[in-house]
């Protein structure tokens, strides 16, 4: 953890002068309210991050492979759920209906609508959970990059300034997609 704390010293300018104290802890951070000044200490919004002289900052970056590979799994899951409930009711309901004529090309057909059902309601929630969450109306997603193992796990630093109270600077730095995906499944 040594060179992540070492990395903010090294990247500090004559800017450092101008603002106030670095915040305590790895994930700290203040808002920019423009005019110079910021907000105290405390969690960045979603969808931002600290930089080296612990100001919020948008997170820009483009998704990586694994990041697209998470959300394609998230969106798997619920229409394998869809397919399997889809495969057991319909056995279930023409159970009943055995010795009918045409029952398994009726049960293939409907079979058929259903799971194209299920695969456009997946589809028109995934792009619907993308249009809504920012930027607003764009088939686009904003990343934040991970460089370091503490990244993945910012509840355990938060910072307990005199040691007394920790200050909660915990935030869905990048794992940021659960909010997509709970959206998702609420439109699902």
């Amino acid at each position: 953890m040594g060179e992540h704390y070492q990395h903010f010293f090294e990247n500090h300018n004559s800017i450092d002068q101008i603002l106030e104290p670095r915040c305590p802890g790895y994930y700290c951070g203040r808002l920019d309210l423009g005019n110079g000044r910021t907000s105290d200490c405390g969690s960045c919004p979603s969808g931002t991050k600290v930089n080296s002289i612990h100001i919020c900052q948008q997170c820009t970056d483009s998704p990586s492979s694994y990041d697209f590979m998470y959300l394609l799994f998230m969106a798997t899951v619920p229409l394998l759920f869809h397919a399997v409930y889809i495969d057991l009711s319909l056995s279930s309901i023409l159970w009943a209906f055995k010795g009918k004529n045409g029952n398994s090309q009726k049960k293939t057909k409907t079979k058929v609508v259903l799971n194209v059902s299920a695969i456009l309601e997946i589809f028109i929630a995934a792009v619907s959970a993308v249009l809504i969450v920012d930027p607003i109306g764009q088939l686009w997603i904003r990343s934040c990059r991970t460089q370091w193992l503490s990244d993945w796990y910012t509840v355990l630093y938060n910072p307990t300034p005199d040691y007394r109270e920790s200050l909660r600077c915990t935030q869905k730095l990048y794992i940021h997609c659960i909010p997509w995906f709970l959206f998702f499944i609420w439109l699902v």
